[in-house]
C-alpha cells in the first residue's frame, strides 16, 4: 500500500505506527515475516518483543530494531544471530529513512535450507522492513506535555471527557484508582494554555485534590 506523506506542519510534529502491521517476504525458500508495532518507552518495546518471540518459538531469528522518544530519539538493533550487522542495521535503516518513532520493528525468520549470504540477508531484511513501513497506516503526532491530577470519582468521568475534547488523546490518559482517582495525561504542546485554564478552573470548583505539570514547557515523551 502506497502511503500519502506530508511535510510536518511544525518542528515538533512527528510519525508514529497508527496501529499494528505486518508484511511477508519469501527469498529462496526462507520466510521473513515484518511485525510492526508502537511503543512508547524502550521497557514496552523489549516487552513485545518478548510477547512477539513466545508466539513463535520455532522460528529461527527475531531481528528487531527500535525508535522511541521525540526529539530526543533512543534506538537500539538486534540480529539475533545472524551476522553482524546484517538484520538489524538494515531494519533500524528503514525506520529511520521513514522517519517514523515509537516504533518496534521485528523480523521473524524462518530459514528455508539455502544460505543468503550477508548481502543477500542485508537486502531481504531490509525489504522486509521496508514493506511492512509503507503497508502500515503512520499518524502525524505532536510533541506533548505530561500533567497530572487528583480528584474525586464522581469527577473522573467528565473531566477525561474535557481532555479529550480539548485534544488529549484516549490512550494517552491512565487512570489509578485509589482512595481518589489519579489521572495521568500528555497534552499535544498547541494544547497546553487550553488545558492549563481548565485544570485552574476545575480545582476552583472543588473536588480536585492536586494537579501538576510533571516536567518542564516543551518536553516531549
Amino acid at each position: 500500500m502506497v502511503q500519502e506523506r506530508r511535510v510536518a506542519d511544525s518542528p515538533g510534529d512527528f510519525l508514529e505506527p497508527a496501529r499494528e502491521g505486518r508484511w511477508e517476504l519469501v527469498e529462496k525458500r526462507s520466510r521473513f515475516i515484518g511485525d510492526l508495532r508502537g511503543a512508547f518507552s524502550e521497557e514496552g518495546a523489549r516487552s513485545i518483543l518478548r510477547t512477539l518471540a513466545q508466539e513463535t518459538p520455532e522460528a529461527h531469528h527475531h531481528c528487531w530494531a527500535y525508535r522511541v522518544g521525540f526529539p530526543q530519539i533512543r534506538e537500539y538493533w538486534s540480529d539475533d544471530g545472524e551476522p553482524s550487522g546484517s538484520a538489524g542495521k538494515p531494519i533500524l535503516g528503514a525506520l529511520r529513512r521513514a522517519e517514523v518513532t515509537n516504533a518496534l520493528l521485528v523480523v521473524t525468520r524462518y530459514f528455508g535450507g539455502i544460505k543468503l549470504g550477508v548481502r543477500g540477508l542485508i537486502d531481504a531484511y531490509g525489504q522486509t522492513a521496508t514493506g511492512v513501513l509503507a503497508a502500515t497506516p503512520l499518524a502525524w503526532r505532536r510533541r506533548e506535555r505530561k500533567g497530572k491530577v487528583v480528584l474525586r470519582y464522581d469527577l473522573h468521568q467528565a473531566f477525561c471527557r474535557r481532555l479529550q475534547d480539548l485534544g488529549v488523546r484516549e490512550e494517552r490518559l491512565v487512570s489509578t484508582f485509589g482512595e481518589n482517582v489519579t489521572v495521568c495525561f500528555a497534552v499535544p504542546l498547541a494544547g497546553v494554555q487550553a488545558v492549563e485554564g481548565f485544570c485552574q478552573e476545575f480545582s476552583r470548583r472543588g473536588g480536585v485534590e492536586s494537579w501538576q505539570w510533571e516536567e518542564p514547557p516543551g518536553a516531549g515523551d
